[in-house]
């Protein structure tokens, strides 16, 4: 009998054995990289970072820990989806408050940030009758769309660096939060390589014919307004508009073709911001017309100074079959359905790129026929807003529901 009790005890205890039991810590002291590593399963009261985590695997969900009571990070922790750092019961299968999380200085933690994976990207641009080339390559990164970093615990401290990528959640709920010398940070306009850009959205599109209309009546020397012309807004509705600049700077790029054959290229632009100096706006020809915004930006918080660069590549001349081409999403109460633009135009954020020499503005008088006509058009309106969603699509539309935010609860 006795041998039999000491038997079914021996049987007990290595089925717990199998089961797993909660380690009292688990401490990183090497690069860990996932892949080629599967990322680990940790059971532990104590959590310890002291080298790099590196998680590139999308789960579609934070990477949790079960019954860690304490986190603590001196080096790197990234992870594609983001992190929960509470105290997961494996028992209960509920979540409930950590004791303690620590971010040390000069520690980072990484959710869907610029630092998970490092990718390389080329894209060439055709453009003019005559010819030329726009070729665009360097390296980029692929981050998390709405990763997410839950911290909760009763105390709190984050000396180090939580960076968090486009459209993610930072949410810190504790007792005792500090964060004293250290920082929260939000990616967004500023990182990754893609020319849809965050906070840049489809306003209306539309191409056809025009109606009947005068070119020398509607372009002048000093202003400028389309005939009116169908669109399609981001609400999917149909609607007739027309664009109306005054005062207006015209660029003129004329070129001969053949003696009875001219070819003028015309780029109006209207600056309606005060604050923004009109020196800081260039033009370009041939080929493509090529308008380029410059804008010198103070980071607040490095105080490093930063020129940003914005393009409007319109290549009409170059392509013979105009199009309307997927570009962004509509609103939610129409299922995220497509939006467009048309083919011509091309709006994109980059570094300083060389496209010659700028235009001067001026008018070249009697270019435009003194005659009625139509013609082929395409109209495109887009967005800038400080945000990566329309406040009035966000859920409930309110600035506590989009997405994207930093929050701090104690």
């Amino acid at each position: 009998m006795k041998r039999q009790i000491l038997t079914g005890l021996a049987s007990l205890a290595l089925v717990t054995v199998a089961v797993g039991r909660t380690d009292p810590s688990w401490i990183n002291n090497s690069v860990l990289m996932c892949p080629p590593n599967i990322p680990p399963m940790i059971d532990a009261t104590t959590f310890i970072n002291n080298a790099a985590f590196i998680n590139y695997y999308g789960l579609s969900m934070p990477f949790v820990t079960a019954n860690t009571v304490n986190y603590t990070n001196y080096g790197i922790l990234s992870a594609y989806d983001g992190f929960r750092f509470d105290t997961y019961n494996s028992t209960t299968k509920l979540y409930s408050s950590a004791a303690n999380f620590l971010n040390e200085v000069g520690a980072v933690v990484n959710c869907g940030g610029t630092n998970n994976g490092p990718y390389f990207a080329t894209n060439t641009t055709s453009f003019g009758p005559a010819g030329g080339y726009i070729f665009l390559a360097g390296y980029g990164y692929f981050f998390g769309s709405g990763s997410v970093c839950m911290v909760r615990a009763t105390n709190i401290n984050n000396r180090g660096t939580m960076d968090m990528g486009a459209d993610g959640l930072l949410s810190l709920q504790g007792q005792n939060v500090s964060l004293a010398g250290g920082l929260l940070n939000m990616e967004g306009f500023e990182t990754g390589y893609s020319f849809r850009q965050s906070g840049m959205f489809d306003g209306y599109w539309g191409l056809g014919q025009t109606p009947t209309y005068n070119p020398a009546s509607y372009f002048g020397t000093v202003y400028a307004y389309s005939p009116s012309h169908w669109v399609t807004n981001r609400n999917y509705l149909a609607m007739q508009t027309g664009l109306y600049l005054s005062p207006a700077k015209p660029y003129v790029d004329a070129r001969v073709l053949s003696p009875s054959n001219n070819l003028f290229q015309v780029v109006y632009v209207q600056n309606s911001e005060p604050s923004f100096p009109s020196t800081n706006i260039n033009v370009y020809f041939p080929g493509s017309s090529i308008v380029e915004w410059v804008c010198p930006t103070t980071n607040i918080v490095t105080g490093v100074i930063a020129t940003n660069h914005l393009y409007l590549q319109d290549r009409m001349l170059s392509i013979t079959n105009l199009s309307l081409t997927t570009n962004g999403a509509a609103p939610p109460n129409l299922d995220y359905a497509w939006t467009y633009r048309p083919t011509n135009y091309f709006f994109y954020q980059y570094g300083s790129a060389y496209f010659g020499t700028p235009a001067t503005p001026g008018m070249i008088p009697g270019i435009f026929p003194d005659t009625n006509i139509t013609s082929e058009y395409t109209a495109y309106e887009e967005l800038f807003q400080p945000t990566t969603a329309l406040l009035g699509e966000a859920s409930g539309q309110s600035y506590t529901n989009m997405p994207g935010r930093i929050e701090v609860l104690i």
